[in-house]
């Protein structure tokens, strides 16, 4: 690729010019210091600062004078893009910003740095021209805590409330998504509608919030449209004013530009099962080639099995407002297909229990459902020789490095027909394993509805499996902590460095034995992450910083005394039942155990899949941008395969736009919560009502033995789950491997959703640590800090 020819010398620069921010409300000082501008004028409260225009080099004199009366304070230093946080395109995240600026060098480089970012290709790329840039330099505020404000709701765009993020300290946290914020919702009368606290107490009092709201309103009716407004407030308690923009999602990319179709009303869709597997927003990458290809997965051995036509399958796996369902309705129909199942056994083998909701259940002419039958029983036979083949053929998968966007591409077009591949080899095992559990509970209830008693039974016949791919990741996480902690020196110093430090020296010439254990635990578990079938995720050998943590956390607990305590075994329990079920379980339940293991071990396969398509779309959008066709490689999770296909083959600044604005329309998506069940149509769940600390005691199932007591560690994200320590009982909305770490240090675990055969269920047990499912609003309920008890017999957790 050739370069332009470089006309910009100094005999045809224009001189640097220094505005104070009061006269910046027009287009040659960008859309930050305009935003700033308009609203000093209109009477909010906005650090002091100037904006530079025309700048090339080091700080002006003007710019240096200012500075020095202002007694050389720290500052902020903010690029100010001619088209950004404009009314069509917010260009957020695109140029650069320096905070907490000390000195006239830190400023000089600051400059420079704003200035690089206006010329790099993902500026250059989403202004698809030349977007021009001012700089603007302000007083850093000493925020005790900052945020931002949405003047309507940001999900819906309904206008009744104004939504409050926030979080302590500056701001930068919540912006990068490295926190999770308080949210609260405030009418426009400046009432409180609803509070979420991150913590055990509210950021923000009532004045506070009362202050925001009031200053955003005015700041609304001076722009004339709804405004995403960022805010810090500092020790004294006055509010400042950081930014506005307008809120550029409401039009162009919605919350339900991917939502499945659906045609009746009265179909039922769940969060059980994707809830876990996918929890949270897919990106559209993800959607489309994971999300789909589950789906085509699902439906073509609905097909093989006879159970539907290959002309009327209906859908399996459907997407709404970027979260993933099962189609409830069509897994019942598949089951009425299959001779001896019922609506309880489907219930239970999603949710732990039979759901709430009616369901015609149509039989099959019965000689269609014994052929369905016999079909079923011979393709869960050779889920064991289909796994082998699927691991052979995922050790032959790899990608030819290419040296352009097309060549990766041309590799990437069957992304999607390599993940249906996979998510047939797993569903196979999985659907194995889901039937023999079925049996085992049938035959311990006599066919009756299960009860707490029978899923703890359940879990002591299941538990110690051994061979369990991510049980082995608890133990390896452990062993390489044992190998740090035996220097106490160092051990000491390792626990106190920053994690990225603590990285550093693990794979050094200095680390020894506790470095080569931990080269061999990124070489078994690397392909797995928190989230680990969005594509948009960083797995473990991309980032180990999790990894780092916790064996940080595992030190700690090592240097005061507290070593992972011994592995309890489990108790066989004594069954009471017939003779005939006795004899029964005692062929059923090592079949159910090594199925287990065969589905882990393809659920781990399947994740190497996905996480080698990761790194190949990670190729290809490094490529894009290095041609200038994306301003950034993230955004490349936020266009179809077939979007891509078309970037790839030509420049296409609108769908740049439409990305950037995906992914703004992503982090709105984040926040939405849904119920388990839903007919029709899935919506957002309401904000729930407050709840009364202490007054709560929730029964769930329990899927692994013991009882223990201690304080509560309230954690809805990994970040969050990072405060864990030794002694805590994790409660948290779902596990996956990625929160398998937290297993090393956890006393117990307590999770929103679940069944026995999930793969948090699994490890606990292999590692022994009670734990229980399917507790419905715990993370709301209990508090961190809280004193609880969590009872893996009965399936209870209490306060204490």
């Amino acid at each position: 690729m050739t370069s332009e020819p470089h006309t910009d010398t100094a005999a045809t620069r224009p001189e640097p010019r220094v505005l104070p921010l009061s006269a910046a409300d027009h287009p040659e000082a960008g859309g930050k210091a305009r935003g700033l501008a308009r609203l000093a004028a209109a009477g909010l409260r906005v650090p002091d600062g100037l904006v530079v225009l025309d700048l090339h080099g080091p700080a002006p004199a003007a710019l240096r004078d200012w500075y020095a009366a202002q007694g050389a304070p720290p500052v902020a230093v903010r690029s100010s893009g001619r088209d950004e946080d404009g009314a069509v395109r917010s260009f957020a995240g695109q140029y650069e910003s320096v905070l907490d600026v000390r000195g006239l060098e830190a400023l000089d480089a600051a400059l420079a740095a704003c200035l690089a970012s206006a010329a790099s290709a993902r500026a250059r790329a989403y202004a698809d021209g030349d977007a021009g840039l001012a700089i603007v330099v302000q007083r850093m505020v000493r925020a005790r805590s900052a945020g931002v404000v949405f003047t309507v709701d940001p999900v819906t765009g309904a206008r009744e409330s104004l939504l409050i993020e926030s979080v302590a300290g500056l701001g930068e946290a919540l912006v990068g998504g490295l926190a999770r914020p308080d949210r609260d919702r405030v009418d426009r009368r400046g009432v409180i509608v609803q509070r979420d606290p991150s913590g055990a107490a509210p950021l923000l009092g009532a004045a506070e919030l009362a202050a925001l709201t009031a200053g955003a309103l005015r700041a609304e009716a001076a722009f004339g449209g709804p405004l995403d407004l960022e805010w810090a407030i500092d020790e004294a308690g006055e509010v400042h004013w950081l930014q506005a923009r307008p809120i550029t999602t409401l039009a162009g990319a919605g919350l339900d530009e991917f939502d499945t179709p659906v045609p009746d009303p009265t179909s039922l869709f769940t969060r059980y099962n994707t809830g876990e597997v996918m929890p949270g927003a897919v990106t559209p990458l993800t959607w489309d080639v994971v999300g789909r290809s589950l789906d085509d997965a699902m439906r073509s051995i609905f097909v093989e099995l006879g159970v539907f036509p290959a002309d009327a399958c209906p859908g399996c796996v459907a997407a709404f407002s970027g979260h993933v369902f099962l189609d409830l309705g069509t897994t019942y129909r598949f089951s009425a297909g299959i001779l001896g199942s019922t609506k309880e056994g489907v219930d239970i083998s999603l949710a732990g229990r039979p759901l709430p909701v009616t369901f015609p259940f149509p039989r099959p002419r019965r000689l269609q459902r014994v052929r369905s039958t016999v079909r079923y029983l011979r393709f869960l036979d050779a889920a064991a020789r289909e796994r082998e083949r699927f691991a052979a053929e995922v050790a032959r998968f790899a990608f030819t490095p290419a040296s352009d966007a097309r060549g990766w591409f041309a590799q990437l077009r069957d992304a999607r027909q390599r993940s249906t591949t996979a998510w047939r080899a797993h569903l196979r095992t999985s659907m194995r394993s889901g039937s023999i559990g079925d049996a085992m509970l049938m035959t311990l209830t006599g066919g009756a509805a299960p009860d707490a008693s029978h899923h703890a039974i359940m879990a002591a016949l299941l538990a110690d499996v051994g061979d369990v791919v991510g049980a082995d990741l608890v133990r390896d996480l452990e062993r390489a902590a044992a190998h740090v902690a035996a220097d106490r020196d160092r051990a000491a110093r390792f626990v106190a460095d920053a994690p990225e430090a603590a990285l550093e020296w693990l794979r050094g010439p200095t680390a020894g034995p506790a470095g080569a254990a931990f080269v061999a635990l990124l070489a078994a578990h690397g392909d797995r992450c928190i989230r680990e079938l969005e594509l948009a995720a960083a797995d473990w050998a991309e980032d180990p910083r999790p990894l780092v943590r916790a064996m940080q956390a595992q030190v700690q607990a090592r240097l005061a005394g507290h070593p992972p305590p011994p592995r309890r075994r489990a108790v066989p329990p004594r069954l009471r039942v017939p003779l005939l079920a006795r004899l029964a379980l005692r062929a059923l339940v090592p079949r159910a155990r090594l199925a287990i293991v065969e589905r882990e071990r393809s659920k781990a396969l399947a994740i190497k899949v996905v996480r080698t398509l990761k790194r190949a779309f990670a190729a290809l959008a490094d490529c894009l941008v290095r041609d200038a066709r994306l301003p950034d490689p993230a955004l490349v999770y936020f266009l179809t395969l077939g979007e891509l296909g078309r970037l790839v083959d030509a420049p296409d600044p609108a769908l740049v736009q439409r990305a950037h604005q995906r992914r703004n329309v992503h982090r709105r998506q984040e926040l939405l919560e849904f119920p388990m069940v839903s007919v029709g149509v899935p919506r957002p769940a309401p904000p729930p009502p407050p709840v009364a600390a202490g007054a709560a005691s929730l029964a769930g199932t329990p899927v692994s033995r013991g009882v223990v007591r201690g304080p509560a560690r309230v954690a809805r994200t990994l970040a969050e789950a990072a405060a864990l320590r030794p002694g805590e009982i994790l409660i948290t909305p779902h596990t996956d491997v990625g929160w398998t770490p937290c297993f090393s240090v956890a006393a117990g675990i307590a999770t929103e959703i679940g069944g026995v055969l999930s793969h948090g269920a699994v490890v606990a047990r292999e590692y022994g640590l009670p734990a229980v499912v399917d507790l419905q609003g715990a993370t709301r309920i209990f508090k961190t800090g809280d004193d609880v008890v969590l009872d893996g017999d009965r399936g209870v957790l209490r306060h204490a």
